[in-house]
């Protein structure tokens, strides 16, 4: 009887235990997944000491070390993940980072990377995370066909959902053919590489992130596969690749000197940026950028108007508002930017509209304007981030019903 109550006194223990594990790891998840990683890590860490043998949370835990700063902490929790589960994708992963990390770094571990991601891959090959990460390293390192294969599975595991390929389409879907479309950021770019490379989708227009311009393989790899221009006659340029070849800046000096072909019509393409991308980089030609709706179309000289109303409504009327509902980001999305930030792209298709109403109504065309204006607030209400320019939409709607009653 004496051992029967022990035993069950220490199932009960080892229960309690790992009940208060799963709790702690629900919570720093739950802090996690809202970018609030001080909140979350030391929840996490709670969470091991509780559970040691749960694969998951040491990940969970090495990725938030990594995302805060800490290496070694991420390195000895990832080997901690590994040592529960030796085949953990997501712990291989993190350990790939850490070794790429910064990405604008001289890079000395690139086989053990490699080794890394690809074992991730074998590892769990419904991973979108790991593909993800393989795919920016292919880019790197010029694996074209590896690049292809990894995208392929970035898009045939569902990794990027139905709304953020939608966004991906429009963005593509109106810049003029043989465009670059400069990009800004990872879901801005990952759903328009998927489009193009699992649909076919616009495949000639070239998507550049200006963020990875600071890193040489990447500018190697744009000059070397698609013939762009990286050799200036800018002082100011060398001589920041020459004092810090991974320098901030960079991104705003190419941008600079290809603005500089553009003005002379030399650059070979149409040259436009992303709604996503901060006008900082192109600050010094404002007034050559003219708002299209997902792009702005950098132009030689100042263009007449600064909004092209043709292809504002060519963009909106491509855009089908069901295929934007849902989630912006997966449920297999582990990072806590993407899905904290990600339904944030939304308002710039609902915004197109609503530049797209002021125009109409400059032109007193009423009727298409509070056509326009009810497609921007259906927009809203069936999207993710939910209303956004209500009170423009209100303040446009005032104006449309002033002229249709006389006033």
């Amino acid at each position: 009887m004496i051992t029967r109550l022990i035993l069950a006194t220490i199932l009960f223990m080892l229960v309690g235990c790992a009940d208060q594990g799963q709790i702690k790891f629900d919570q720093a998840l739950s802090f996690y997944n809202d970018y609030k990683l001080e909140d979350a890590r030391p929840l996490f860490e709670a969470s091991v000491a509780e559970s040691d043998d749960n694969a998951e949370a040491y990940a969970y835990l090495a990725e938030t070390y990594r995302r805060l700063g800490m290496r070694d902490e991420a390195v000895k929790a990832a080997e901690m993940s590994l040592d529960v589960e030796a085949c953990n994708s997501f712990a291989l992963v993190v350990l790939a980072e850490v070794l790429r990390e910064p990405l604008e770094a001289p890079r000395s571990e690139t086989d053990s990377i490699w080794l890394l991601l690809h074992q991730a891959v074998m590892c769990d090959s419904t991973d979108g995370n790991a593909w993800l990460s393989l795919w920016s390293e292919t880019i790197l390192r010029d694996e074209p066909e590896m690049q292809s294969l990894a995208m392929q599975n970035i898009y045939e595991t569902e990794f990027l959902s139905p709304a953020a390929l939608s966004f991906g389409r429009w963005l593509l879907r109106t810049v003029p053919e043989d465009g670059l479309l400069i990009t800004y950021g990872d879901m801005d770019t990952y759903p328009l590489r998927a489009v193009q490379e699992a649909e076919g989708f616009r495949p000639d227009v070239l998507v550049v992130e200006i963020g990875m311009l600071v890193i040489e393989e990447y500018r190697d790899f744009l000059r070397n596969e698609h013939g762009l221009p990286f050799e200036f006659d800018d002082p100011e340029l060398d001589s920041v690749i020459a004092v810090n070849p991974a320098a901030q800046e960079i991104p705003r000096l190419v941008l600079r000197n290809w603005m500089s072909l553009v003005k002379t019509n030399s650059f070979g393409r149409p040259l436009v940026a992303a709604v996503t991308v901060d006008p900082a980089f192109y600050s010094d030609w404002s007034d050559r950028a003219q708002y299209c709706g997902p792009y702005f179309l950098l132009h030689a000289t100042p263009p007449l108007n600064a909004r092209d109303t043709s292809a504002i409504r060519e963009s909106i009327g491509g855009a089908d508002i069901e295929s934007f509902e849902g989630p912006w980001v997966s449920d297999r999305d582990r990072s806590p930017v993407r899905i904290k930030y990600t339904k944030r792209l939304a308002p710039n298709v609902s915004e197109a509209a609503v530049f797209y109403a002021e125009e109409l109504i400059k032109a007193e065309r009423f009727d298409d304007a509070a056509t326009a204006l009810d497609w921007a607030e259906r927009f809203e209400n069936a999207t993710e981030m939910g209303p956004v320019f209500t009170e423009r939409i209100a303040e446009l709607r005032e104006m449309v019903e002033a002229h249709e009653s006389g006033l």
